[in-house]
């Protein structure tokens, strides 16, 4: 009897334990599952809050934005947030550089482009640059929303980058009108110049706009209205033809003529140019202040490598020394290129100059001896008779001394110093007299007497002449000898004026 009651106690006591497992798990079930259900409220209530408070400024027509997001791992909201952000800042990046990129494009017009002396590529190459560059300036203003969690899925963190249109047209807008004015007021400085005849001034000022254009621009060919017409111009095409038309009408003109330099590298002139310009209306005028250049371009010697134009256009060539060894000189004259900074991007403007010719005075060594009897001298009076006729033709005289009857190969190397271009050597000889009839105070000599003239350096004989012999009397030998020399030095004069026609 007992065994029974004990097992029915424990068959009670078993439902009852199953029972309350039973009841305890649907409560657990029940819990989880408000659980579920209280997170998927409050997950959905959160994405609607972000949702609602991204779209304020996704709706917002004043400002410039980029979202960006990205993925919770490892449960590290820090690195979450910092991608968020960079994602973000690059989303707005690529917006605004399509902005940007518009707005440059707007400066410039379809025509400008075609005849802008960039190909497309160079001109998009520029665009993009430009672009970058404003992009880039316009990112240090960015502003940024607070980021949202689990948004726009879970586990998901989001933020936005914005900027304000105001701030871009202040940015973007106002720095190019800026820029642009900068330029304009620049060419227009040179333009007020360029009317007053200040022609290098303007041209400085016309190149430091040019210089301008490719450091704010990058050479695009960026349309302004220049001249307060009302129609826009292609500032480089507005530059390029100011300062292109200017050079083309410039000359260059030498004043001075038969310029001739000596055995010593002196000029027989100094060397004037006079620079005019020709305006649209063919007034002609000299230009001042135009800086010049100076190079030697055949020979050597020195000269002052840099001039500047006076009042009236006129400039000295300062040439203070030339090399004598060379029978022609040739200084050419040209706008100093480096006085006017920007120049060189014109790489099909043609800079007017002046080449000046400087020919050698032709040079005689000149030479003239009288043997009489053995007794050397130089007569003054026939040296400065051939001298004369000499310069008379043209021809430089360099006095040389020589008492030899017959010219060597080695005495050429001597010659040869005085630089000249030709030896005429006059010598004339009397034998020494002898008495005539026994008479104490009556003497005879015979003279006699050769012109050479030699062609230097070489000492290629050009031409000789032998005098014709005469008899010199006298009341003494030296006498008689130089009755003889007189007589000969008639012949000498005849024969170095023949000669110094050939010679010119």
């Amino acid at each position: 009897m007992k065994t029974f009651y004990q097992f029915i106690n424990w068959q009670l006591t078993s439902i009852f334990l199953v029972v309350v497992i039973f009841a305890f798990y649907s409560n657990s079930k029940a819990q989880e599952t408000d659980s579920n259900e209280q997170r998927r409220i409050t997950y959905k209530a959160r994405y609607l809050e972000s949702e609602k408070y991204f779209n304020r400024f996704k709706n917002d027509s004043s400002i410039y934005f980029g979202e960006g997001f990205a993925k919770i791992e490892n449960d590290d909201m820090g690195e979450a947030i910092n991608k968020a952000k960079t994602n973000a800042r690059d989303n707005l990046a690529r917006n605004i550089k399509v902005v940007v990129k518009s707005t440059v494009n707007l400066l410039m017009s379809s025509k400008s482009k075609s005849e802008n002396h960039q190909t497309s590529e160079q001109i998009n190459e520029s665009i993009d640059i430009q672009t970058k560059t404003y992009t880039e300036q316009l990112l240090t203003e960015v502003k940024q929303t607070e980021f949202k969690i689990d948004y726009p899925t879970r586990n998901h963190v989001t933020i936005i980058y914005y900027i304000g249109k105001n701030d871009y047209h202040s940015i973007v807008e106002k720095d190019i009108e800026g820029k642009k004015k900068f330029i304009r007021e620049s060419i227009l400085n040179g333009n007020k110049k360029y009317n007053t005849k200040h022609y290098p001034e303007a041209i400085k000022d016309w190149l430091f706009a040019n210089e301008s254009l490719v450091n704010f621009f990058q050479g695009l060919p960026i349309q302004d209205d220049i001249d307060g017409t009302g129609l826009p111009q292609e500032v480089n095409a507005y530059i390029n033809d100011k300062i292109t038309t200017f050079f083309s009408s410039v000359k260059l003109k030498e004043m001075s003529e038969n310029l001739l330099y000596d055995v010593r590298g002196q000029l027989n002139n100094t060397p004037i140019i006079y620079a005019e310009y020709e305006d649209e209306y063919g007034n002609v005028s000299g230009i001042e202040d135009l800086p010049l250049k100076i190079n030697f371009i055949e020979g050597t010697g020195k000269v002052r490598k840099k001039i500047v134009t006076g009042i009236y256009g006129q400039a000295k060539v300062g040439v203070s020394e030339i090399n004598s060894n060379s029978k022609n000189i040739i200084i050419r004259i040209s706008i100093d290129s480096d006085a006017f900074p920007g120049i060189n991007r014109f790489q099909n403007l043609l800079l007017p100059y002046l080449d000046i010719s400087m020919n050698k005075m032709k040079t005689v060594a000149l030479a003239v001896t009288f043997n009489n009897g053995g007794n050397f001298s130089t007569p003054d009076q026939l040296k400065n008779s051939i001298q004369s006729e000499l310069l008379n033709n043209g021809l430089q005289v360099v006095p040389f001394d020589f008492t030899k009857k017959n010219v060597s190969d080695s005495d050429f190397g001597i010659i040869n110093s005085t630089n000249a271009d030709y030896f005429i050597y006059a010598y004339i000889q009397s034998n020494k007299g002898s008495k005539v009839g026994g008479y104490d105070n009556m003497f005879i000599s015979s003279s006699s007497g050769t012109l050479y003239i030699y062609q230097l350096p070489q000492g290629q004989l050009v031409s000789t002449k032998e005098l014709s012999p005469v008899k010199g009397y006298g009341v003494s030998a030296s006498s008689a000898g130089w009755n003889g020399y007189s007589k000969l030095s008639s012949q000498v004069s005849k024969g170095i004026e023949t000669a110094a026609e050939s010679l010119k």
